[in-house]
């Protein structure tokens, strides 16, 4: 899969893993002729890789709580051990990020409620 630089709220690991998933998700919908008549209905001008990039863009961020628990089920798999630190670490720091990210938009939420 080409890097498809959707905006995720989440750790670099996350968000590829939502990107990865959301991306999975766009090729077996297009397989269905209606899907991928509707979705290149809706972006005439775009074709092959452009539409499945406007898709992953668009809706990769709805996968990223299954990408969070895709990445803690690997670190109980035993085939995964080589990678189980950095996923550890990844979500360790995710956690964090998602965090901050809720303080962030809490403040927000009162700066325009205008409390």
């Amino acid at each position: 899969m080409t890097q498809m630089n959707a905006r995720v709220h989440a750790h670099k690991m996350v968000a590829e893993t939502a990107e990865q998933i959301c991306s999975t998700v766009y090729a077996a919908l297009m397989q269905k002729n209606e899907w991928y008549t509707a979705w290149k209905a809706a972006h005439p001008k775009a074709s092959g890789e452009a539409l499945e990039r406007i898709f992953v863009k668009k809706f990769a961020s709805s996968y990223v709580q299954r990408a969070r628990a895709t990445l803690a089920s690997m670190l109980g798999q035993e085939q995964y051990s080589n990678l189980h630190q950095e996923i550890s670490d990844a979500l360790i720091l995710d956690n964090g990020f998602k965090r901050k990210l809720s303080e962030r938009n809490k403040a927000l939420s009162v700066m325009h409620s205008g409390k």
